[in-house]
């Protein structure tokens, strides 16, 4: 029985993400007994969603994806730039990544507020020498981790989970 792994799978998954650049505006779907590949591009941008054994990944895009938490705020100076968002049963996954338009820190700041102002317990989680400020964050059922990096420019990684 051949079964690939979840890196086979996304290593064939950015293949194909590569190999759609060049193509047309359809889905296209490769199949196999482990699972599917979908590529599309639908106004969003290109995605590539990975299905099989009950789990999916979705990589692409430039939108809030379908079934993010609306108590979860998008912070404010950022500009949305690429999105990836998993299932596997109940759980749910979400990483959205920011270009900002203000320093990591002041950024940081204000997305702290915001998520104390939507009922977020949010916490530091240290950090590294090199300036990076991880927050923590837990409420309305979602668990945050919330990474600024500084830089020009400034980014920001929003990672959302439900379990």
């Amino acid at each position: 029985m051949h079964h690939r792994t979840p890196i086979v799978a996304i290593a064939i998954g950015i293949s194909v993400i590569t190999l759609a650049a060049c193509g047309s505006d359809r889905a296209k779907v490769n199949a196999s007994n482990d699972g599917k590949i979908t590529v599309s591009q639908n106004g969003k941008g290109e995605q590539a969603t990975i299905s099989g054994d009950g789990n999916t990944v979705t990589f692409g895009g430039t939108k809030v994806p379908a079934g993010f938490p609306t108590a979860v705020p998008q912070p404010a100076n950022a500009k949305l730039r690429g999105v990836a968002s998993g299932a596997r049963g109940s759980g749910k996954y979400f990483q959205l990544d920011y270009t900002l338009s203000g320093s990591a820190a002041e950024v940081a700041t204000a997305y702290r507020k915001q998520l104390e102002n939507a009922g977020f317990t949010v916490t530091d989680g240290g950090g590294p020498a090199s300036g990076a400020a991880p927050l923590l964050a837990d409420g309305h059922g979602w668990k945050l981790v919330v990474l600024t990096i500084p830089g020009s420019p400034a980014t920001l990684s929003l990672n959302v989970t439900n379990g």
